[in-house]
Formats: structure tokens, C-alpha cells, sequence
């Protein structure tokens, strides 16, 4: 089975957090997600995700640290999520990887469909104070 490290951003502004929805074509099509990608073999998690979220939102962020570590196998692969919380200074996010981006109300995320190895991650963040 495939094994793939994942870090995935927590973007704060606000009080609110950025999501995206994927694309209909990409793995989990439709879901909504953080923003976040895989981890190159000559990157660290955290310049991964710094990366990540410039390329598909555009934003660049500061990286407030790693929040924790989510393993979850799915049918066809496993992941590692490892998550960071970041600060946007602006919110002038664009979809670039996905349909849409969203600025939402950490209490908003139960409404929105995930994939399921974000679902303690949700849930956590949903009975939290906002950063």
C-alpha cells in the first residue's frame, strides 16, 4: 500500500481558518480540505507546507509550529498528516488548486465535508478557541 506524508496547513486570520474544496478529478474529489501537500524528499515538513500554501492559494504564511501528527490508512493508501498552525497577514487567498477557497469560523468546519483522516482534527478544532 501506498504511504504518503502529507503537511497540511491550519491558516489563521482572524479568527477564522482558510479551507479549499478539491476538484472533482483529485483524490476525495469535492471534499473540502486544508491547504497542504506532500512532503519532498528534500524538504521538511514545514518548508513543505509553506510551500504548499503559496502554491495553492497563493498566500505566503508564517508557520506558528506543528500542531500534531494524524495517521489514517485509507483503501488505497496511507497517510501522515502533519500539522501546522500558520498566520496569514491577509486574506486574499485564491483557488488555485482547487475549486474554491473559503475563510471560515472554526465551529463553522462540522458543516463541510472532509476526508476522514481530518475527522479528530475537526472535531478538535471545532470545540477550541479560535488563535
Amino acid at each position: 500500500m501506498q504511504s504518503l506524508v502529507i503537511s497540511i496547513a491550519l491558516v489563521w486570520h482572524e479568527g477564522r481558518l482558510l479551507i479549499a474544496r478539491r476538484k472533482a478529478e483529485a483524490h476525495q474529489g469535492l471534499k473540502w480540505e486544508f491547504p497542504g501537500g506532500k512532503v519532498e524528499v528534500t524538504e521538511t515538513a514545514e518548508a513543505a507546507v509553506l510551500r504548499e500554501v503559496l502554491e495553492e492559494t497563493g498566500l505566503s504564511v508564517s508557520s506558528l509550529g506543528e500542531r500534531r501528527r494524524i495517521r489514517h490508512d485509507y483503501p488505497e493508501r496511507s497517510v501522515e498528516l502533519v500539522v501546522f498552525d500558520c498566520r496569514a497577514e491577509h486574506s486574499n487567498a485564491r483557488a488555485l488548486a482547487s475549486e474554491v477557497v473559503r475563510w471560515v469560523e472554526p465551529a463553522e468546519l462540522s458543516r463541510y465535508e472532509f476526508p476522514a483522516a481530518n475527522r479528530d482534527l475537526i472535531a478538535e478544532l471545532v470545540s477550541a478557541p479560535p488563535r
